[in-house]
């Protein structure tokens, strides 16, 4: 019987999902069996410490979880027959080389590996492959004299745990639930990367940060918390924390105001992913909406890891009849300090790096994961705090899984997703920094391009960055004057508004309309002669 697990994408909720059977997993089923594991590398604390205390004395402690705590400390005892045939093989090797299959071969001949005679063997034995070739990138041959130590753990470990979990029937809709808390040595790092990899649940945490796999180049998701903090053994007795009565009240006050069910206060939505829902509008409605609060717009709503926003896309084609009210309009959204204006284009040039192996670096089993891309020296976004950065990634990640933008007939599949990949990493910066004002329940940014025939052509690389922009949360509005193709070249009309004013214009320039001086209202006209008055009278 063979595996087909694959890891779960909800890395922020691995303490909910790992709680499921199997089969309330996503994406289980029976043949060939396949379903979700929880794999994940816990890093740093909440910025409430005490809080982070309680929370790991509480998994710990809960008795549903059916953790084994191999960090406890593992068995140190090996039978002296099982010492002995490990030795003879690994003698055999070291006077002549086996391979893998042959080394295979040996370990099960000599009955080390404990599922022999199971439905489980045939999973055991093609992870053991799997753990020497991984082992040979290390250690080249499988020569190193300290590799003994790890043979002799993994068969040790492997008799004492394996045939324990069977018993218990822990592969009966679930799988063993290991956890591991701060550092590790090397032959521990690769015997739970053993487990990962047969399937187990695997869940390591470190209130300092500190990744234990990265040393040996292994890779475990990450789930990073707000703050990292200096070590402290696991809290098996629950933690004792004494607050002042002004701290109870500070706290009690903050939950009153800012509680979950409370208004949209500053900054509630900080640590939340942002993904955007497109409005269906109006041409009026457009300038209306673009100066409204994000959480007032219909649709907007988060859950526990995501913000929804509202947003515009929208094309206006030609120029109004009613040409004072068109340019006074324009000229208020570009001067709105929320604006960022593209006039000149292309606005951001093409990526021509080989983006193939920083997207394999930062990939786990062919999917991109936010950690890893944060992690790469590629990553320009490394000075933005760490949840803008995490809904950075993820939105760079839906933006290559939907593949909204057209594809080239030249282009492989994996070309196209190292392009797409390549051209996120080009934010210019006037939109990351309304990108870090950006406080998701209020003020969208926006972005406005206005097209000129003489000011350049628009490129697949606008395509894709407007496209990204608008799934972080900002306002797309693309005034062509002219009527001329732009962006329905590159991105389906599926994605965006298109709005068509009376009259097409090929003179039009956003310079003149940026200088046009308004011309007073009526309404204008009478506050002013009201104003007059009342001086008079005064």
């Amino acid at each position: 019987m063979k595996f087909h697990p694959h890891n779960s994408e909800q890395l922020a909720l691995w303490d909910a999902q790992i709680l499921k059977p199997l089969s309330q997993r996503t994406g289980y089923a029976e043949s060939p069996y396949t379903y979700e594991r929880i794999a994940v590398q816990v890093l740093g604390s909440y910025r409430d410490h005490d809080d982070y205390r309680d929370y790991l004395h509480m998994i710990g402690s809960e008795p549903l979880y059916k953790w084994d705590m191999l960090f406890t400390g593992m068995p140190k005892e090996i039978l002296p027959e099982t010492r002995a045939e490990v030795q003879k093989i690994l003698q055999i090797h070291k006077e002549t080389p086996l391979s893998a299959n042959r080394m295979m071969a040996f370990f099960h001949g000599a009955n080390l590996f404990p599922l022999k005679g199971t439905i489980y063997d045939e999973q055991y034995r093609e992870t053991f492959k799997l753990w020497l070739a991984m082992l040979e990138e290390r250690y080249p041959k499988l020569q190193a004299p300290n590799l003994h130590r790890f043979f002799m753990d993994l068969v040790k470990w492997s008799a004492h745990y394996f045939p324990r979990w069977i018993a218990e029937g822990r592969f009966n809709d679930e799988v063993p639930r290991v956890l591991w808390y701060g550092d590790a040595k090397e032959t521990e790092v690769y015997w739970l990367y053993f487990l990962y990899m047969y399937g187990c649940d695997v869940v390591v945490i470190h209130p300092t940060g500190d990744d234990i796999f990265a040393p040996y180049r292994l890779s475990l998701p990450v789930h990073r918390l707000d703050e990292e903090i200096p070590y402290f053994d696991f809290p098996f007795e629950k933690p004792r924390r004494l607050r002042t009565v002004a701290q109870k009240a500070s706290e009690e006050l903050q939950e009153t105001i800012y509680g979950e069910h409370s208004l949209h206060y500053p900054w509630k939505y900080r640590d939340y992913a942002p993904q955007n829902r497109i409005l269906q509008t109006t041409y009026d409605e457009i300038f209306l909406l673009a100066r409204e609060h994000t959480h007032i717009r219909q649709g907007f709503e988060a859950d526990k890891t995501n913000v929804y926003i509202p947003t515009l896309f929208a094309k206006i084609v030609g120029v109004s009849r009613h040409k004072e009210e068109y340019m006074t309009r324009l000229k208020q959204l570009v001067d709105d300090e929320w604006t960022y204006t593209i006039n000149q284009l292309p606005a951001v040039t093409r990526q021509r790096a080989n983006m193939q192996f920083h997207y394999r670096d930062a990939s786990v089993n062919g999917k991109l994961q936010p950690e890893k891309m944060m992690e790469l020296a590629v990553w320009p976004y490394k000075r933005l705090a760490i949840a803008l950065q995490k809904g950075l990634a993820s939105a760079i990640i839906r933006l290559i899984e939907e593949a909204p933008i057209e594809r080239l007939a030249s282009e492989t599949q994996a070309q196209y997703e190292h392009y797409l990949f390549g051209q996120a990493l080009a934010i210019p910066d006037e939109a990351i920094q309304l990108f870090q004002r950006f406080d998701y329940a209020y003020r969208s940014p926006t972005v406005v391009v206005f097209y000129e025939e003489a000011k350049g052509a628009f490129t697949r690389e606008d395509a894709v960055l407007l496209k990204l922009l608008n799934m972080l949360g900002f306002d797309i509005l693309l005034f062509n004057p002219t009527g001329q193709r732009d962006i329905e070249a590159y991105l389906s009309t599926d994605f965006y508004d298109t709005h068509w004013l009376e009259e097409m214009s090929f003179t039009e320039t956003l310079e003149a309309i940026l200088a046009h001086r308004q011309k007073p209202s009526l309404n204008d006209t009478q506050t002013k002669i009201r104003t007059m008055f009342k001086r008079f009278l005064n």
